[in-house]
């Protein structure tokens, strides 16, 4: 069966890749780029996974 994608062939396979999203109005202050990641779209939405995977 084709591997669709974005599906993933396991829990393991999703933990990782944490999306940075640009935080504009704190790169504009301090000059430089201020990026923060999105914890919250790690798969079950927990900041746990990645030490669970470690």
């Amino acid at each position: 069966m084709p591997h669709e994608a974005g599906i993933q062939n396991g829990f393991c396979g999703a933990v990782g890749n944490t999306p940075l999203i640009r935080i504009g109005w704190l790169s504009e202050v301090t000059g430089c780029e201020i990026l923060g990641k999105a914890e919250f779209l790690n798969p079950g939405g927990s900041i746990k996974d990645r030490a669970a995977l470690g």
